[in-house]
């Protein structure tokens, strides 16, 4: 009878959290018990754990026609999205692992690219095609897949491509934020910010999910709408550290042309910083560093007095 109880608790649990986000559950009898049970342990185990439980009390009663669940949702959601979008606690089923009984936070993680475009630092930023904050920029990103992503560098390449259209290099994870009421869609929500100094000839395109990707001077972000969520702190937290790559004369490879001299240099790294430098610390710094590689033969400027080209070590 206990059984019994549990998987009516079950069936009652669906039915709630479907009323709050359009998953549809539909009684009916299992026309192949052990079959039926298997596939819906499979899918449950996409779903969640909350599905799991449900999916072990019908294999408790495989043998009685007591009902099935069809689940019926445009995309995998996963249990923190089920749960923290009802108001039920994972706790009320009685029989739950104690470590299924506490709602997940959502995920996310979001990609600040900096280059150095028309003399300025630049940030890349995503027009969002769809709500929340919908019509507003922000930095591309994407919640974590648990199905999908096997690590956080993984889900940052795999949130590349489906916002970007590219994979990307030199990534460097800049950040961990995380607190309640981050995201409307979450009673608690994080995000894990990936940072990269890229090339301004960067080749992307929108992807899912974007209607438009464009290059903004991070200088111009305050006199601007506002972005949505709170990336105008995580870009400000990115552009500090890439600041301070940049102060300890850490170029990524890839982030400017192979070839320069020390004069482009040098204004590269101000349009980074934001600042001038001094012109003999500067040079006094890269030679002691050793951190560039003469070109035989190559040099650029005026004819009376041409400089070197260099490229990184």
């Amino acid at each position: 009878m206990g059984n019994l109880q549990d998987s009516k608790l079950a069936w009652t649990t669906i039915n709630q959290i479907s009323k709050k986000n359009h998953l549809t559950a539909c009684r009916g009898p299992i026309a192949s018990p052990l079959g039926n049970v298997a596939h819906l342990h499979q899918q449950a185990f996409k779903f969640s754990f909350l599905a799991v439980h449900v999916a072990d009390q019908i294999k408790a009663h495989r043998h009685t026609p007591l009902f099935h669940v069809a689940f019926k949702y445009k995309r995998v959601r996963f249990i923190k999205q089920l749960i923290i979008g009802s108001s039920m606690k994972l706790h009320s089923l009685s029989h739950a692992p104690e470590s299924q009984q506490y709602p997940m936070p959502l995920v996310r993680v979001d990609l600040v690219l900096l280059t150095v475009k028309e003399g300025r630092l630049q940030v890349m930023l995503s027009h969002r095609e769809k709500a929340p904050f919908k019509g507003l920029w922000g930095l591309p990103g994407g919640v974590l897949r648990i199905d999908q992503d096997i690590s956080l560098e993984a889900a940052a390449q795999r949130v590349a491509r489906e916002r970007l259209v590219r994979e990307l290099s030199n990534l460097k994870q800049v950040v961990t934020m995380g607190g309640a009421n981050r995201d409307p869609r979450a009673l608690w929500a994080m995000t894990v910010v990936y940072g990269s100094l890229v090339s301004p000839d960067l080749e992307v395109m929108p992807g899912k999910r974007v209607q438009a990707l464009s290059w903004q001077a991070v200088d111009d972000l305050a006199m601007t709408e506002p972005l949505a969520f709170d990336h105008t702190t995580l870009i400000q937290m990115a552009v500090e550290q890439i600041r301070q790559d940049v102060r300890d004369l850490y170029y990524p490879k890839g982030a400017m042309p192979e070839h320069f001299t020390l004069p482009e240099l040098q204004a590269y790294s101000e349009a980074v910083l934001g600042s001038p430098l001094d012109k003999v610390t500067f040079r006094r710094r890269m030679v002691a560093a050793q951190l560039l590689e003469p070109i035989s033969g190559a040099q650029r400027g005026g004819a009376h007095r041409p400089a070197q080209v260099y490229r990184l070590r």
